[in-house]
C-alpha cells in the first residue's frame, strides 16, 4: 500500500511569534504551501507589540488558528500552549522567521508511519547574508544520526525546533518543552525526547533557518543559567566536558577573550549556588586556552621555519638588537646567510651589530623586504603594529623566545 493511499493523520504546527511582522508571513506561506494538506497552524502571539497579529489575520485560511497569551512569557510557554491546543495525532514546529521546504511533512510524516516511530528530525540549511551551509555536515549520512545519535547527543545538539515531528502523546510521556530555560530548550526536550523514544532522521536539508539579529537572547548569562539547569536536570546523561567547551566557544567567538576570566569565575559561582561542585570551569578554560596556544604555536613554528629555509643572503632583514636577533642571526650565519640589515625603532647603533649596519623603520626605504621579526613574543605585537604601520609587507615573527 502506497503512503497517498493511507488516511493522512492530522498534524498540527505550532509556531510562537513575538515582534516578527518582517518575517512571520514567510514562514506561515511555507507551511500553508506544504504538499502535505491535512494540517492545522496553530499561531500563538506572545504579546506581539509591532504589526505581527495584523500580518498573521491577513491570511485566509481555515486551516490557521491563533492563540493569543495574556502576557508576554518566552518561546517555550507559548509552544506548550500551541501543544495544549493542538488537535493532531502529530505536532510540528515552526520558528517565526524560518521557512519549510513544502515536501518536508510529507516526509517526515511517511517515513515515521512506514516505520512506526514517534518522533523524526531532518537536516536544516543554515542562511545568512554571506553563504548558506547545511547542518549537520554529513547530513547524508543518515544510518549514524539514528544509530549513534543518543551518544552524539550526549555531547552537543543537532536537532532544533523547527526540524522536529513528535506524536502528541509522547508529550504526556515525557512533558512539553522546560519554562525555566532561558536558551538550550530544545536540546533540553530532546535529550528527555531519546531516552524514551527513537527518532527517526531524514538526510536532506528541509528547513531554511534564517541567521536573524533578533533572535532568543545570546547573553552569557542566560547561557550559564540554561547549562546549570542543564546539569541539574541530565548531570548523568551530558558530558560535561563538552557543555563546559560548547559555552567557552559561544564565549570566544563573540570576541570577548579579554573578559572570558572574569566570566569564568560568574559561571562558577553560578553552579556553586545551585550545588554543582563537580565541575571546575576554571580548569577547563585553562585546559583549553592551553591547547589552543600549543596548536596556535606549533603552526607559528612551522611558518617561522618554512619562511627561513626560503631566505637568501640579502633578500631579508632583522628586526630587533637584542638577544633574540642576534640568536637568528646566528643560526642564519652558521648557514652562510646574511641580513641585507637590522632595523630597529629608534636609537640605532651608528657601528652597526655583528659589522651589520642598523636602520630605522622609517628610514629603510625597501618596505617589499622580507622582515624577520626578532624580539620576545611579549612585544611581538606592538612591533608589528610599527611595521604594518610603516607598509612592510612580508613579516614573519620568531615563535620561540
Amino acid at each position: 500500500m502506497k503512503f497517498d493511499d493511507i488516511t493522512e493523520p492530522l498534524v498540527s504546527v505550532v509556531i510562537p511569534v513575538y515582534n516578527r511582522e518582517d518575517t512571520v508571513g514567510r514562514a506561515i506561506n511555507s507551511i500553508l504551501n506544504q504538499s502535505y494538506k491535512n494540517l492545522e497552524l496553530i499561531i500563538v502571539d506572545d504579546c506581539s507589540n509591532d504589526n505581527s497579529l495584523k500580518v498573521i489575520r491577513e491570511f485566509r485560511d481555515e486551516r490557521i488558528r491563533v492563540v493569543e497569551l495574556k502576557k508576554n512569557s518566552g518561546a517555550n510557554a507559548a509552544r506548550n500552549q500551541g501543544i495544549m491546543a493542538a488537535r493532531g495525532q502529530y505536532v510540528a514546529f515552526q520558528d517565526s522567521d524560518d521557512e519549510w521546504d513544502e515536501n518536508k511533512l510529507r516526509l517526515q510524516i511517511r517515513d515515521m508511519l512506514s516505520r512506526n516511530l514517534s518522533a523524526c528530525f531532518c537536516a536544516h540549511r543554515l542562511v545568512n547574508d554571506e553563504n548558506e551551509t547545511i547542518v549537520p555536515e554529513d547530513y547524508e549520512n543518515k544510518e549514524k544520526y539514528e544509530t549513534e545519535l543518543i551518544h552524539m547527543l550526549a555531547n552537543h545538539n543537532m536537532i532544533g525546533t523547527p526540524t522536529l515531528i513528535v506524536r502528541k502523546d509522547i508529550f504526556e510521556i515525557i512533558g512539553d518543552f522546560d519554562e525555566e530555560m532561558p536558551r538550550l530548550q530544545d536540546y533540553e526536550f530532546v535529550i528527555r525526547l531519546v531516552q524514551k523514544e527513537k527518532i527517526g532522521y531524514i538526510a536532506r536539508p528541509l528547513v531554511f533557518v534564517h541567521d536573524t539579529k533578533m533572535r532568543i537572547s545570546t547573553s552569557t548569562e542566560a547561557l550559564q543559567e540554561a547549562i546549570a539547569l542543564l546539569l541539574i536536570k541530565h548531570g548523568n546523561f551530558l558530558n560535561k566536558e563538552s557543555l563546559i567547551s560548547f559555552f567557552l566557544y559561544n564565549e570566544l567567538t563573540a570576541g570577548d577573550m579579554s573578559r572570558l576570566y572574569a566570566k569564568c569565575v560568574q559561571f562558577q559561582n553560578l553552579l556553586e549556588k545551585k550545588n554543582i561542585y563537580d565541575v571546575n570551569i576554571l580548569e577547563y578554560v585553562i585546559g583549553y586556552i592551553a591547547q589552543k596556544y600549543y596548536i596556535g604555536n606549533q603552526v607559528q613554528k612551522r611558518v617561522f621555519e618554512h619562511q627561513l629555509r626560503g631566505l637568501k643572503s640579502d633578500n631579508f632583514v632583522i628586526y630587533g638588537a637584542g638577544y633574540v636577533a642576534q640568536k637568528i642571526y646566528k643560526k642564519l650565519k652558521d648557514k652562510g646567510i646574511y641580513p641585507r640589515c637590522f632595523l630597529v625603532t629608534k636609537d640605532k647603533d651608528e657601528g652597526g651589530i655583528c659589522g651589520i649596519s642598523v636602520y630605522t623603520v622609517e628610514e629603510w626605504e625597501d618596505r617589499d623586504i622580507m622582515v624577520v621579526v626578532g624580539v620576545s613574543v611579549t612585544i611581538q605585537n606592538e612591533i608589528l603594529d610599527t611595521l604594518m604601520g610603516e607598509g612592510y609587507k612580508h613579516i614573519v615573527c620568531c615563535p620561540y623566545f
